[in-house]
């Protein structure tokens, strides 16, 4: 099954990013964007691809012996975003701030932690953020505009990692829990 670790959003993030969306929309009415549904935002740590019932098990500790050991932290939406970039959109993205360095430690250590017992993970630099949608199709002729003015910093107390369970589907990823994880 293909595993990732990550960051659950409290519900009123999920609720106002939902807000966020309907601003993309009608700011850029050309755009084909699939969105990610109000329920499955997170931010997520690492993705860990394919893996077994043994190494689900493994993973389980690894996770839990990193995350048990930090303190809950907040943090906050910072600006809609895009990757690559606003030209040549794939992905649309609510970037994170505040006490950033926290989840960065948290990754870091994760990623240390993980790496050393022989999984594989990406070796890009980690960028906290929360897909909102994938872009299908987009204007040639603009880039992708979003409604600045309408954004505030939301916060919330990030309290948890979550094991996620993604399974590919004609209607995109489903998420299913596998396990969830306190912070202090």
């Amino acid at each position: 099954m293909r595993i990732f670790t990550a960051i659950p959003m409290a519900p009123a993030v999920g609720k106002y990013l939902s807000v966020l969306q309907q601003l993309v929309v009608e700011a850029n009415p050309e755009a084909e964007i699939n969105w990610v549904p109000e329920g499955d935002f997170h931010v997520t740590i690492n993705f860990l691809g394919e893996q077994d019932a043994s190494s689900i098990e493994r993973l389980k500790s690894l996770i839990s012996g990193v995350v048990t050991k930090m303190p809950a932290f907040t943090a906050a939406l910072g600006e809609l975003d895009a990757f690559p970039d606003l030209e040549e959109p794939r992905v649309v993205l609510a970037r994170i701030q505040d006490e950033l360095y926290k989840a960065r430690e948290l990754e870091a250590l994760l990623n240390y932690q993980l790496t050393s017992a022989g999984f594989y993970l990406q070796t890009r630099p980690w960028q906290p953020h929360i897909t909102m949608g994938r872009v299908k199709a987009c204007t040639d002729q603009v880039p992708l505009v979003f409604p600045t003015e309408a954004i505030t910093p939301l916060s919330w107390e990030v309290d948890r990692v979550v094991l996620f369970k993604s399974e590919l589907t004609s209607r995109g990823a489903e998420y299913s829990v596998v396990e969830t994880f306190l912070l202090t």
